[in-house]
């Protein structure tokens, strides 16, 4: 499952980057409607990789793996910004 999301000017904080929280709802809108709507995650783990800068979209991408729901967040460049693992 994969979805592009536009980069909101309220996304972004002082230093020109996406803010930390809204990497989760960015994740949050890619999940399965199922998964999403069932979700009672007792883990999280977020991996940062690099920025998201201002500007243009990210491309979340969504996997299960056993028990794990995984979004991987790259951006325009095609480069993995994020990893978010809920469990």
């Amino acid at each position: 499952l994969e979805k592009t999301v536009e980069i909101r000017r309220s996304d972004i904080d002082f230093n020109d980057h996406v803010h930390n929280l809204v990497y989760l709802d960015y994740a949050m809108q890619v999940l399965p409607e199922e998964v999403y709507k069932a979700a009672k995650f007792k883990s999280l783990r977020v991996t940062y990789k690099t920025a998201v800068k201002s500007g243009g979209s990210v491309r979340c991408k969504y996997a299960q793996i056993e028990d794990k729901h995984i979004v991987f967040i790259y951006n325009e460049d095609d480069q993995l910004c994020t990893m978010i693992q809920l469990s």
